[in-house]
């Protein structure tokens, strides 16, 4: 197997899982709202061995109590990131910065994953427009 990344995939150094990189996004980072998403950004300087993009996906358990529920939108949500990365991976990589990005599903309604693929398309463009 080679070392270089897949082009749509979802690697585990992609995941935004450090406590205070996540503290940081969602105090002093800015928001994007497309229904059923808002999206948190935060952008950095770029760093080496870091890709350019760390994203985290959320669904409040006050709006969905079910776990299967929960993480049937959250696999969708991965889904149409994964699916639709790649043009904002590659303007973020060429600027020489680094964005973290969280997903929260902000509606009571289990949308189906067309409405789910938009909202995450929406937002990415929105993010690639403030580089």
């Amino acid at each position: 197997m080679s070392d270089t990344p897949k082009q749509f995939g979802l690697s585990k150094s992609e995941r935004l899982a450090a406590q205070s990189r996540i503290d940081r996004l969602f105090q002093g980072g800015r928001v994007v709202v497309s229904p059923p998403l808002r999206c948190h950004y935060r952008l950095e300087s770029g760093e080496e061995g870091v890709p350019p993009i760390s994203i985290l996906v959320s669904v409040p358990k006050k709006y969905h109590k079910r776990a299967w529920r929960r993480n049937l939108l959250k696999r969708r949500i991965r889904e149409a990131y994964r699916l639709n990365k790649c043009e904002l991976s590659e303007a973020v990589a060429a600027a020489g910065k680094h964005v973290d990005i969280a997903f929260v599903y902000t509606t009571k309604e289990v949308f189906d994953y067309q409405s789910i693929e938009n909202g995450v398309k929406k937002s990415l463009a929105k993010v690639q427009k403030h580089l």
